[in-house]
């Protein structure tokens, strides 16, 4: 059985035969709310797109490929003092660590997280 392609090489050796691709500059009809089209950024992804518009994408929230912010917290108090080496020490995780630098970005300080002693626990031994 002669298969398309070679039967077409024969007809006209000097004839590239290759698969026709889609027509990249025809325009796509957009068929979704108004609102979104006039806001939409064709060259954003989808996720780019809804996040600019306030929009959710996935209802049960990401599965990956987000990363997380470790040491962001709402602000509610507009007036708020710079926190203290104290109060950073609690608020970061363990296996983390701050490092303060000064205008020319020489180290200053680092700061790790308070250490948890594990001969303060919660539980008495019974004798």
């Amino acid at each position: 059985m002669v298969r398309p392609i070679a039967r077409k090489k024969l007809r006209n050796p000097k004839l590239k035969v290759s698969r026709k691709r889609a027509d990249k500059t025809r325009k796509i009809k957009f068929t979704g709310h108004p609102l979104l089209h006039k806001e939409w950024d064709r060259n954003s992804t989808v996720l780019e797109n809804y996040k600019k518009l306030g929009l959710v994408s996935k209802v049960n929230g990401a599965r990956g490929g987000t990363e997380k912010d470790l040491f962001s917290k709402p602000t509610e108090n507009v007036n708020q003092t710079e926190p203290t080496e104290k109060d950073l020490k609690k608020a970061i995780p363990q296996g983390y660590g701050i490092i303060e630098r000064d205008e020319q970005g020489n180290v200053v300080n680092i700061i790790f997280p308070e250490e948890e002693d594990p001969l303060d626990s919660d539980y008495e031994v019974e004798k």
